[in-house]
């Protein structure tokens, strides 16, 4: 795995970046607000640039001869220079009390030794008798390699070398400063960076420290950057997602585990009583109720984890039929009757249709069961509604939001349904429907379940 870049860095980088830039633009900027006059001194003309590159060229043609003395001898750069321009002159003097330096020019040498020939404009000067950019000149006092002399030089006029050597010269004098500048700026942006960052580390310290048994309790935000707090956010919501799911999945591990365990046990003690005459019908009434809380724990599940569509349209008398038809023959076999009406025209919701089967069956078996033995089981549909009527002993108004809670019962000797009652719920939830219970005229209950119509044109009961 690559190493991932490093942000302090990038911004580093950035930061130095925008400085050079900038210095560039600034002095970009100063050199053309110069040229238009606008700041600086607005006697400069254009070939006034070119001062810094001719003196450069002058002093690197200084030489002694083989007695030492010191003369100016041009080099292949300046000859080319005066060749170009051969309005160009220079000189050279250690004072100008003294004659120029051998090499120098004659007439601009003769000039600077009267002053009435010369108009004082400090380093710069103008010769009378050359009006315009010829005549103007400088006079610059340099420490050169050979010791402290003057140059001085007239007639010269601007080259596209002279920008360049312009652009580095001044770069050289201010390089150092920009760079001391740069780099102070890049350690204050690297500690800055590092330290504003801290709080990351601190939160990536934490949720490495998150394990499946502590999902819920997510990662702190205090102190990270507003810059990184929805990051924080959303990391914080899929882990309270995650640990949702995996508390359903517990859950439904623990729900399953505890409310089989009665059905299985009951299983087992009839096993143990084959010559009962009610023995296959109660072993069948048996499998059925596991194979119920079993369907019905599956499809809560498969809804919960988003694996199936809550949005099918279901033909509810359809469903409540096909339920009712499966059940009849075990109904008969138990001594009891199970009967199926519609009232109105066909209701068609917006389901699951193995969901609303699944509640629909375990309401069923759990009438089949609470029906006194001869008695008959209705099952009802009309305006997206399905009744499931018994005859039994009931439900208690006091028990009667308790019995959708897991694992309740009546008593302990009373065995447990509640788990089935807990997913219908659950399922109905989801679904955007409810479930409840009511008290059946003459004894016994009622579920019922109410759903969402979805209007249907009506159609014959498949």
């Amino acid at each position: 795995m690559s190493r991932a870049p490093s942000l302090t860095g990038r911004l580093t980088f950035i930061i130095l970046l925008v400085e050079f830039v900038g210095a560039f633009v600034a002095l970009s900027t100063s050199y053309s607000l110069e040229l238009l006059g606008l700041v600086g001194n607005r006697d400069m003309l254009i070939s006034d640039y070119a001062i810094n590159h001719v003196h450069r060229l002058v002093v690197d043609s200084l030489t002694r001869d083989e007695t030492g003395a010191l003369g100016v001898a041009p080099t292949a750069a300046l000859r080319s220079r005066l060749s170009r321009t051969p309005s160009l002159q220079f000189a050279v003097f250690e004072a100008l009390d003294r004659p120029a330096l051998p090499g120098s020019s004659a007439e601009l040498s003769a000039l600077l030794k009267h002053d009435g020939a010369l108009k004082s404009r400090g380093q710069r000067f103008a010769i009378a008798a050359r009006p315009g950019r010829d005549g103007r000149g400088y006079l610059i006092v340099d420490e050169t390699p050979h010791g402290r002399l003057l140059v001085a030089a007239s007639g010269y006029d601007i080259e596209w070398s002279d920008w360049f050597y312009l652009l580095s010269d001044d770069i050289g004098f201010t390089g150092a400063f920009v760079l001391v500048v740069a780099l102070a700026s890049a350690a204050a942006t690297w500690r800055g960076v590092r330290d504003a960052l801290a709080p990351l580390r601190r939160i990536a310290a934490d949720a490495r420290g998150i394990d499946m048994s502590s999902l819920g309790q997510g990662v702190d935000p205090t102190g990270a950057p507003a810059e990184v707090r929805p990051v924080i956010d959303a990391m914080n919501e899929a882990l309270a997602r995650l640990d949702a799911s995996v508390m359903r999945m517990r859950r439904y591990t623990a729900n399953a585990a505890h409310e089989l365990r009665t059905p299985l046990a009951i299983l087992r003690a009839r096993l143990q009583n084959e010559e009962e005459p009610s023995f296959k019908a109660d072993l069948e009434q048996d499998t059925r109720q596991l194979q119920a809380i079993v369907e019905q724990m599956l499809i809560a599940a498969r809804l919960g984890e988003g694996q199936v569509s809550l949005e099918e349209e279901v033909d509810l008398a359809e469903t409540v039929w096909s339920v009712v038809a499966g059940r009849a023959p075990l109904a008969i076999r138990c001594g009891r009757q199970i009967e199926f009406e519609t009232i109105g025209a066909p209701s068609f919701v917006r389901g699951n249709a193995r969901a609303i089967a699944s509640v629909i069956g375990n309401l069923v078996d759990n009438a089949l069961r609470a029906e006194p033995e001869g008695g008959v089981v209705l099952a009802r549909v009309a305006d997206a509604t399905v009744e499931i009527i018994d005859h039994g002993d009931g439900v208690a108004p006091t028990d009667r939001e308790a019995i959708f809670e897991p694992f309740w019962r009546k008593s302990e000797a009373t065995p447990g349904t509640g788990l089935g009652l807990a997913v219908a719920k659950e399922l109905m939830d989801k679904m955007s429907g409810r479930i409840f219970v009511d008290t059946t005229p003459g004894g016994g209950a009622t579920f019922r379940l109410s759903f969402p119509a979805t209007p249907k044109r009506a159609g014959p009961i498949a």
